[in-house]
């Protein structure tokens, strides 16, 4: 069981973490149409907001997860997370003590929608937490159901002869 001040500090930071989302889009929405007329065309996600919306998520800090190379798909923003580091077991058993194995996961995050994808192979990540801050962003953006149907698409790294994820992962 976790500690009290820890599950707190959790707590916190995604209190925090969600409530950063919507300043910054509100703010990404008035500097994009100065103008008193309501927009309805959904606007792209910005960086900031598909970074948030990934920690938030994971439930890491900010700093935790970083831009990376766009691979050749614009349509997507890569992130590189560091989910933490373990102490390397087989290195132990060698005598090598101090050694350590980091855990790094690469997502991308669709410009238009707000899916994310593991970055490294063809998998949507699609858990419920998440569909919640998306459907949260998608209402701030101004994307309805209907535009996310017609707008969705696959992910970096789905085309044919690309890895799979397995199926019931």
């Amino acid at each position: 069981m976790l500690p009290v001040g820890f599950s707190l500090a959790v707590a916190t930071v995604i209190l925090v973490s969600g409530i950063t989302i919507g300043a910054r889009a509100e703010a990404a929405s008035r500097k994009g149409d100065q103008s008193d007329h309501v927009s309805t065309e959904a606007r792209e996600v910005t960086y900031e907001e598909a970074h948030d919306l990934l920690t938030t998520f994971l439930k890491v800090r900010p700093l935790a997860v970083e831009k990376s190379g766009d691979l050749g798909y614009k349509e997507f923003y890569f992130f590189m997370a560091d989910m933490g580091s373990s102490p390397c077991s087989p290195c132990a058993r060698q005598g090598q003590k101090g050694v350590y194995v980091g855990n790094f996961q690469y997502y991308a995050v669709d410009r238009r929608t707000g899916d994310v994808w593991r970055a490294v192979f063809c998998e949507r990540i699609a858990r419920r937490a998440l569909s919640r801050l998306q459907a949260a962003l998608r209402k701030r953006i101004g994307l309805t159901n209907a535009e996310y149907e017609r707008l969705k698409r696959p992910g970096p790294l789905c085309e044919p002869g690309m890895p799979r994820a397995r199926s019931g992962n």
